[in-house]
């Protein structure tokens, strides 16, 4: 008797290889553009929260160093300043104002700002106002100084 020996080939064929190759593809393109997305949704998260946090650091200053600050924008809107205010009197009687500059801040590129100057005085209160920081995705946030208290509040607005 002649016994024959049967050989399976248990290997992959190059249509099912191909299959595989193509499906983690995909999987690679979408994990990519999500990547992308989030990483432009950090960009004006953490441009907004600088802007919070530099708020803070000007109320500190007018309330510790006894001086009025103020957070300036660039007119180009696309950088801000922490300065120290100073107030003198012209020969006319007008009161004049100047600043001294403490920080300046660019904001990251397709991110810009436009709003108030806001004003922060020694004794705590402010000059209140409202700022948008936004992109060019129309992402925005906003954030807003209540005049009274100096209180600063931080809201994704779009």
């Amino acid at each position: 008797m002649h016994d024959k020996v049967v050989i399976k080939n248990s290997g992959f064929t190059l249509l099912e290889l191909i299959i595989v190759l193509i499906i983690i593809g995909l999987a690679a393109s979408v994990t990519f553009i999500s990547i992308g997305i989030a990483h432009k949704k950090a960009v004006i998260r953490e441009a907004a929260k600088r802007y919070y946090l530099s708020l803070r650091q000007a109320r500190v200053l007018a309330a510790t160093k006894k001086m009025e600050t103020a957070v300036v924008l660039s007119e180009e809107g696309n950088s801000y300043q922490i300065v120290r205010v100073l107030k003198k009197q012209s020969s006319e009687g007008e009161e004049e104002e100047s600043f001294v500059l403490i920080k300046r801040v660019n904001l990251p590129q397709g991110v810009t700002i436009q709003g108030d100057i806001i004003y922060f005085y020694p004794l705590g209160g402010s000059s209140g106002g409202r700022v948008i920081i936004e992109d060019t995705q129309e992402r925005a946030y906003g954030i807003r100084v209540n005049d009274i208290t100096g209180k600063i509040k931080l809201k994704r607005i779009r």
